[in-house]
């Protein structure tokens, strides 16, 4: 075993190796393929007892590039994988990760995975036809021991086939006996290297099998670490929706006692709108209920038709308004003795009243009986207050009461 890593031959060394160093002519892959006029490389093994970063460092990819590569993954004399301080820069080189068998990583270039790719879909099988290496040894042995019992059979037959004869009389007795018991041990041998044969066999199929389970237990346990991943990132993301509706519901929480805030505020303020509510209607009833109210609704009234005359003429309007100030006047006690009076002292009101009630054209004497017949309801009260007036107008002052 070699390496040129200090820290592994110190490993080695406490392990119980000896250690012994020799200096060596180093160079780069690149410079090695063009010193001997590479063109093709089908397959490429690096193993190199730790050093594989620095060696595939010292290689491009790009003038030259191996169809396979067999890296070797692990520490030396461990399970401890390495693959991780080498392998991103080789598949920045565009090769593709195929396989791995615990010890070694395999990698496809990238413009030959259509071609090779399906060469390593499966690990090795029955259907593959190979044989360990012990197993081959095995074999071998059993080839040549079965050599060197066929050459001693051929020579027992040959002395055999000279005729009868007895071991005394040979010449080469002691070979004779030689050959048989050479004979006897290799057939003893062969016989016991087919059994070790059938046993490495029988071996090479079970650790076949548990190889195939190791290998599906791998794929097994990608797969629930896919799916571990793939949980975790969907409870990370669940997470996240928790927070974002915790958040939402906090917001909504600060909106609702806002909203109760305000409504208290609402409430309190509809509670003094509806006092100032009731107060303002106690103060409209005294305003409707009072006498200044009832005398003034003339006034209110005509300002209303004057402002917003009917389809008729304003003459009209002035007609109804000056009715309904005589019948609430003729309603209210003494109304109609002051309103008597102040006719008198504007006669041109005066006149322009019955005028407009047609009780006589402007200018002329009043002369108007209320029981006349023709009049109507308004003038016969103007007619009545005008006698009045005139009568009172007849009376000397005093003598009224």
């Amino acid at each position: 075993m070699s390496t040129v890593d200090a820290g592994i031959a110190r490993q080695h060394s406490t392990g119980g190796h000896a250690i012994e160093e020799f200096e060596v002519r180093a160079t780069t892959l690149d410079d090695l393929c063009r010193d001997h006029n590479v063109e093709t490389i089908h397959f490429l093994k690096v193993d190199v007892e730790g050093h594989e970063a620095k060696v595939l460092a010292g290689m491009a990819f790009d003038a030259y590039r191996p169809w396979v590569l067999l890296i070797e993954a692990t520490a030396p004399n461990s399970q401890v994988e390495t693959h991780e301080s080498w392998e991103p820069a080789l598949l920045e080189r565009n090769y593709l990760f195929v396989y791995a068998d615990g010890l070694n990583r395999f990698y496809v270039a990238q413009e030959k995975f259509d071609e090779l790719g399906d060469f390593f879909r499966y690990p090795p099988n029955f259907f593959d036809d190979y044989e360990r290496m012990s197993v081959n040894w095995l074999r071998q042995h059993a080839e040549r021991l079965e050599s060197d019992l066929a050459l001693v059979t051929e020579e027992r037959d040959d002395l055999l086939a000279q005729g009868p004869f007895l071991p005394s009389d040979l010449p080469d007795h002691d070979l004779l006996i030689t050959l048989r018991e050479r004979y006897r041990r290799l057939r003893a041998e062969r016989i016991l290297m087919r059994r070790q044969i059938k046993d490495a066999q029988a071996k090479v199929l079970e650790l076949n099998n548990e190889h195939n389970e190791l290998i599906e237990l791998r794929r097994s346990a990608q797969r629930y670490r896919l799916q571990l991943f793939s949980a975790q990132e969907s409870l990370a993301e669940a997470e996240q929706r928790v927070d974002t509706q915790r958040i939402e519901i906090d917001n909504l929480r600060h909106y609702v006692r806002a909203l109760e805030v305000q409504s208290s505020n609402l409430e309190t303020a509809h509670g003094q709108e509806r006092a100032e509510a009731a107060h303002l209607r106690v103060q409209l009833d005294a305003i409707l209920r009072s006498t200044s109210w009832r005398i003034t609704k003339p006034i209110r009234l005509g300002r209303r038709l004057w402002s917003n005359p009917s389809p008729g003429d304003r003459r009209s309007a002035l007609r109804g308004l000056s009715g309904l100030f005589l019948k609430t006047a003729a309603r209210i006690p003494g109304a109609r003795r002051v309103g008597g009076a102040l006719l008198r002292r504007m006669p041109r009101f005066r006149a322009r009243l019955l005028h407009l009630h047609g009780l006589s054209p402007p200018g002329d004497p009043i002369a108007v009986d209320p029981a006349a017949d023709g009049l109507s309801p308004i003038a016969r009260m103007y007619a009545v207050a005008l006698k009045s007036a005139d009568e009172r107008r007849a009376v000397p002052p005093g003598d009224d009461q």
